[in-house]
């Protein structure tokens, strides 16, 4: 249960993160999220989660997908063309879970996964979250939640 527990707290935190407004600029553009979360050792699939967001216009930045979470961050954030790498790394009830996020944003698709591992009791969990999304065409303004 304590395993559950903590994954679920995990995904929740990093799901938000995905889903958070979170931008500071007034100029966004509205895209369609589709995210999906899965234990690696889960034996179901888990349906995908679909939400509309509000991304500032140009480079993807996973510190602006991200929520304010006291439990996670986000570090070693490296662009290559319209690709970004970065670290993630969750502590929470002193239990770590750490991994690695990629994403690809074109102009109108962004698609990426997050994977993470860590031991939560006696046991090695995995979390993989994947994530997809379209561009709407529709502006909106990044400032407002």
């Amino acid at each position: 249960m304590k395993k559950f527990i903590f994954i679920m707290m995990c995904t929740g935190a990093i799901t938000l993160s995905l889903l958070a407004n979170n931008v500071h600029a007034a100029s966004g553009e509205l895209w369609e999220m589709s995210v999906k979360t899965g234990m690696d050792d889960a034996h179901f699939p888990t349906p995908p989660h679909i939400t509309r967001l509000c991304l500032m216009n140009g480079a993807l930045d996973p510190n602006r997908l991200q929520a304010k979470d006291n439990d996670c961050a986000i570090t070693d954030i490296q662009h290559t063309g319209n690709t970004v790498n970065w670290k993630y790394k969750c502590i929470t009830q002193k239990e770590t879970m750490e991994g690695a996020g990629e994403a690809t944003k074109t102009r109108d698709a962004i698609i990426g996964v997050t994977k993470l591992s860590g031991l939560v009791g006696r046991e090695i969990v995995g979390l993989t979250i994947s994530y997809s999304g379209k561009r709407t065409k529709e502006v909106c303004d990044a400032d407002k939640p």
